[in-house]
C-alpha cells in the first residue's frame, strides 16, 4: 500500500511543473515537507531498524515474497510447462518502480488488449543495474571477479550488455534485444526475427538513462516515468498483437527514490 505515497507525490509535482503557477509555491513546499521530511524519513528509519533488528542482511529474504535472483525459476520457467511451443517475452525496464507498474497495469487493462496482473519481488542487494540485470537471467550462481570491475558473472559468463546476455539466453532457446530494436520492427520483420525463438528478453531504458545523469534532466525524472509507462504500454501491445506472443512479463532491475529538494549531508549514511 505504501506505493500510493510515491505515486501521489509524482502526480502532484508533474501537475505543478506543468502549471508553472507561483500561487502553488507554498503548497509545493508543504507537499515536499510531508513527503521528503516526514514520509521518506520515517520509512527509512523504520525499514533500517527492522532490517537490523531481524538481522535481515544475514539472510536476505522475506517469507512469502519471491526473490529477484529467482526470477527465471519462479516466473519464467513455469510459463512453459507442457507447452513447449509457447513464446514468452520478458521486458526489463531500467528503474521502473512498483508505483509506476501499478499505473502501467491499469493502463493496459483500460485499453483491453490484454489482462494485466501485478506482483512484487524482493530486490537484490546492492540494488543497482549491474547486479539487478544479472539476477533476472537464468543462472545457478552469480559472482564478482577480481579485476573485472562491477561486472557480474552468471555461471561463469559475463552478463555485461545485450550481446553477453544474448549468449546466456541462447542456451535456453532465447535471445536478447533492445526495446529500440523491437520498436523499429514492422510486423513481418518482428515475426521473422522471432520465428525460431521461445524466450525473448527485451531491454528498455528510459527512466535510468535519462534521469540518472546528475544534470538538469534529473529534475525531469517524473516526466521520464510518464514516457516509460506510455512506451511500455505500446511495446506490450505491439508484441502481443503483431508477433504471435501470448504472454509478456514486465519487470525491473531496481527502482528509485526521488525528491524535489536536494539531499543534505545529514541524509546520507555510510
Amino acid at each position: 500500500e505504501l506505493y500510493r505515497f510515491d505515486r501521489a507525490y509524482r502526480h502532484y509535482f508533474t501537475a505543478s511543473q506543468r502549471a508553472h503557477v507561483e500561487l502553488l509555491k507554498k503548497l509545493d513546499e508543504a507537499v515536499e515537507q510531508c513527503y521528503a521530511y516526514w514520509y521518506l524519513d520515517q520509512l527509512g528509519r523504520s525499514w533500517g531498524d527492522k532490517v537490523e533488528a531481524e538481522q535481515r542482511l544475514e539472510h536476505w529474504r522475506i517469507a512469502g515474497v519471491p526473490s529477484q535472483q529467482n526470477f527465471f525459476d519462479h516466473w519464467v520457467q513455469p510459463q512453459f510447462g507442457k507447452n513447449r511451443s509457447k513464446r514468452l517475452v520478458v521486458i526489463i525496464s531500467d528503474a521502473f518502480r512498483y508505483e509506476a507498474a501499478v499505473e502501467l497495469r491499469d493502463r493496459i487493462n483500460e485499453k483491453r488488449y490484454s489482462e494485466a496482473n501485478l506482483a512484487s519481488q524482493l530486490g537484490v542487494l546492492p540494488s543497482y543495474t549491474t547486479l539487478g540485470m544479472a539476477s533476472l537471467l537464468p543462472h545457478n550462481t552469480l559472482e564478482y571477479r577480481e579485476g573485472a570491475g562491477d561486472t557480474v558473472f552468471a555461471d561463469g559468463q559475463s552478463t555485461a550488455g545485450t550481446v553477453q546476455r544474448d549468449k546466456i539466453l541462447a542456451q535456453h532457446n532465447g535471445m536478447a534485444v533492445t526495446a529500440d530494436q523491437v520498436k523499429a520492427w514492422s510486423r513481418d520483420e518482428g515475426r521473422e526475427a522471432l520465428k525460431d525463438q521461445q524466450l525473448i528478453y527485451v531491454y528498455h531504458n528510459v527512466i535510468d538513462d535519462r534521469s540518472d545523469s546528475g544534470g538538469p534532466s534529473e529534475s525531469d525524472t517524473f516526466h521520464h516515468v510518464d514516457v516509460a509507462i506510455e512506451e511500455l504500454t505500446e511495446l506490450t501491445r505491439k508484441i502481443l498483437m503483431h508477433f504471435n506472443t501470448s504472454t509478456v512479463l514486465i519487470t525491473a532491475d531496481h527502482g528509485f527514490l526521488f525528491q524535489q529538494s536536494k539531499l543534505e549531508i545529514a541524509d546520507r549514511t555510510s
